[in-house]
């Protein structure tokens, strides 16, 4: 560590929406990892930003009682949260929430946060592997650190489904037989199916000249691993882009069941990371859509509908299902996935939703699940204009949610609300938002 950045002893007063501990230095706010409030430590800064710094507490001077012992090297990487007390942990999901309103001038209406306090490991359902050689010039996978481009070897992640971790172990034995280097590759994704407990797996390598025999590929499949594809990424890129697929072998689609709906998506298309929470998000979704005057006579519009799982849920309820998205793939699946599960009432829009904002009508139920930068503002001058009767907004987001809703909070109102710990042992969570017009 450069002798620029100094170790200073801090006390943690707070934790952020990124999982930081929250401490002031003089002037400058300090933002400091491996560390919760009440907390004394030692910490090492890596890095200055405009008005304040980051940095990692290497040592533990005085400890929270909500402190844990981590369950592995590197929870940094991936789960922060892996030192916090996992009840704890809800309380302040629920206790952020409420602050992103607060500082809105929201108050919220009593909520709870759900979760499955028996299923808060071995959850994830995808994963993207970097890869790193070590001296012996034996192959591990990797994660990158936060807000840095190091590298942190393992052999798996207490996150991921377990037969992720034991697919990547075995794609370490075949690339590590073959002598393949970390320079070679970009990255391992791996998604795994709960309702088929199947996985898919795509390598993405960077070396053009790098040959794979589609023979030995076929090695590593089995009943768990049912398809892979080996793609060559351009080093220009320093993203697993597809510049050329080489090989595919197997089947690359997973079928997952939410709520009875079976949904069926590629290795590229976005799906929930947690389906069972999910599940229990889709159940609330469809219940509040029943408790909605009039539901079984008004249509509905789900904007950024990536292959319209949630409108296909509700689709049954409803005369007609709208759904908007833009996501390469997202149409095609959304429409197979509308005839496999015999819904007649469903239309796709292959669009961004703020080019499509013509499908808001006032006589509506409008769901969104936006990215997590929240809604586009096209969308929000829309709504406003428009006023669909009744809003359903699922978000990765509680703080861009919040916002979105204090734009819209004089032509709606509250009906209900509640969190989801999707992600457990991380800052992220997910809440539901059901909104009435005024």
């Amino acid at each position: 560590m450069s002798r620029n950045f100094p170790i200073l002893t801090l006390n943690i007063e707070d934790l952020d929406e990124r999982g930081y501990g929250i401490a002031q230095h003089g002037n400058k706010i300090v933002q400091v990892l491996n560390a919760l409030p009440g907390e004394t430590v030692e910490a090492q800064i890596f890095r200055r930003k405009k008005g304040g710094l980051q940095g990692v507490a290497t040592q533990i001077l005085q400890a929270s009682n909500l402190r844990v012992a981590p369950r592995e090297d590197h929870f940094l990487c991936c789960s922060p949260w892996q030192i916090l007390d996992f009840e704890a942990e809800n309380q302040i999901k629920v206790s952020s929430l409420k602050k992103f309103y607060q500082a809105e001038q929201i108050d919220l209406p009593d909520f709870d946060i759900i979760c499955l306090p028996d299923q808060t490991w071995n959850y994830r359902n995808k994963a993207e592997f970097s890869f790193y050689s070590d001296d012996t010039e034996q192959l591990n996978l990797a994660f990158f650190g936060r807000d840095s481009r190091s590298k942190y070897p393992h052999t798996g992640c207490v996150l991921m489904a377990e037969p992720i971790n034991i697919v990547g172990r075995r794609f370490l034995d075949f690339l590590n037989d073959r002598k393949i280097q970390a320079r070679q590759l970009k990255s391992l994704i791996l998604r795994y199916c709960y309702a088929q407990n199947k996985v898919v797996a795509c390598l993405f390598f960077k070396d053009e000249n790098l040959q794979f025999d589609p023979e030995e590929l076929s090695s590593v499949l089995d009943e768990v691993l049912q398809g892979v594809s080996i793609i060559y990424s351009t080093h220009k890129s320093p993203a697993p882009v597809v510049t050329e697929i080489r090989h595919q072998l197997g089947c690359l689609e997973l079928t997952e069941s939410i709520y009875n709906v079976n949904l069926t998506y590629n290795w590229d298309n976005f799906f929930q990371i947690n389906p069972p929470v999910f599940e229990l998000a889709a159940k609330d979704l469809v219940e509040q859509i029943k408790a909605t005057p009039d539901f079984s006579n008004l249509p509905v519009v789900e904007m950024y509908a990536g292959i319209g799982t949630l409108g296909l849920l509700v689709a049954p309820l409803v005369p007609k299902v709208l759904a908007v998205e833009l996501t390469p793939g997202s149409q095609e699946r959304a429409i197979r996935n509308a005839a496999q599960n015999r819904v007649g009432n469903f239309e796709f829009i292959e669009s961004l939703a703020e080019e499509s904002v013509s499908a808001i009508a006032s006589n509506q139920i409008l769901i969104l699940d936006p990215p997590r930068v929240g809604l586009h503002d096209k969308v929000i001058k829309k709504i406003i204009a428009e006023s669909p009767k009744h809003i359903v907004y699922l978000s990765c987001n509680p703080k861009t949610q919040a916002a979105n809703y204090a734009a819209l909070q004089e032509k709606y109102k509250i009906r209900w609300m509640r969190a989801y710990n999707f992600y457990p042992h991380t800052p992220h969570s997910e809440s539901l938002l059901v909104l009435d017009k005024r």
